[in-house]
């Protein structure tokens, strides 16, 4: 399993697909999200999955702080296939997001929009909830922050 990190420009049209067909394979078949998954900040965001066999089997985005409402880096459009749940990969994909934020902007708290059922997953990774439940999508969220200085 190999580990991929590229800004959106960097992408090649072969991954771009791949990388949306899978998160609309889980957002809106599974999950049956129906508002748009695609957005602007796709261009500004670095791009972070692991591939088996050229296809993405688990995946998500970072959010540079210099696109965010409050400077702050961001992790989101998190999704591990349904063949490929349960073996860790979101736990690891999740640690290789929080080393290349860290890398790249250094000591900031690190915020997430966390599907309420995941709360106590991103608790074990050392997230905190920061706000009340609220809806996005027709999902209850929990918006998260990691600060800098907690350990995984």
């Amino acid at each position: 399993m190999e580990l991929k990190i590229k800004r959106f420009a960097e992408l090649s049209a072969r991954e771009v697909y791949h990388l949306m067909q899978a998160r609309s394979e889980v957002f809106f078949l599974e999950q049956h999200i129906t508002v748009e998954d695609a957005d602007e900040v796709d261009f500004d965001a670095v791009h972070m999955w692991l591939e088996h066999e050229e296809q993405p089997v688990a995946l998500l985005r970072i959010i540079p702080p210099s696109v965010t409402a409050d400077g702050y880096p961001s992790v989101g459009r998190l999704l591990v296939r349904r063949p490929w749940r349960r073996q860790g990969l979101c736990r690891r994909l999740m640690c290789e997001a929080i080393d290349y934020i860290r890398h790249q902007w250094g000591a900031a708290p690190i915020y997430i929009s966390a599907q309420s059922y995941l709360v106590d997953f991103y608790c074990e990774l050392g997230f905190e909830v920061c706000s009340e439940a609220y809806e996005e999508a027709g999902i209850e969220h929990r918006k998260m922050r990691l600060q800098p200085n907690m350990p995984r």
